[in-house]
């Protein structure tokens, strides 16, 4: 709460600052104030209009609101663009198989999962969601584990999420 009051007054003093705007935009997202959230990306929008961290911002958004189709537009759109970092696209991937999970979509899933390592063989992200695509849509257990264990090896500190899967 104390970040977002001073992303806000910041934002005042610099309107035109899109990073400020996208932070408070993501402040809000983080809090979990979606309509506001929003509100700001219309604002930043039509500053940084097809900024990739500001559209990948607002498919995450969109995710979040249950704007499912327009967060799989999104994250495609990044992820299609040639002359994004392999890594960015990857992400974006990575993210659309989130979303296709949740649409119940466990082939498109994969696709989407098995994309983003492509481009990025150290996504953590991807190989941590394709495990639980493989354990809990398909029945592939011995495959979900390497997924895991690629994970685990992948991740730099023992986080939380890594300590649960060990």
């Amino acid at each position: 709460k104390r970040a977002e009051k001073l992303l806000e007054e910041s934002a005042a003093c610099a309107p035109e600052d899109v990073d400020r705007l996208l932070l408070v935009a993501r402040v809000k997202l983080d809090l979990g104030e979606l309509a506001e959230a929003r509100e700001w990306m219309v604002k930043v929008r039509k500053l940084a209009g097809r900024d990739v961290d500001v559209r990948m911002l607002d498919a995450q958004i969109a995710w979040h609101a249950k704007d499912y189709a327009k967060a799989s537009e999104g994250f495609l759109s990044i992820a299609k663009e040639a002359n994004v970092a392999p890594e960015i696209r990857s992400q974006a991937l990575a993210a659309l198989g989130v979303v296709e999970m949740t649409c119940e979509n466990p082939d498109l899933a994969r696709i989407a999962f098995l994309g983003a390592i492509r481009l990025d063989r150290r996504n953590a992200a991807a190989w941590y969601h394709l495990g639980f695509l493989y354990r809990d849509s398909f029945g592939y257990h011995e495959a979900a584990l390497e997924q895991f264990e690629i994970f685990v090896r992948l991740e730099e500190e023992a986080s939380p999420r890594v300590q649960k899967i060990q």
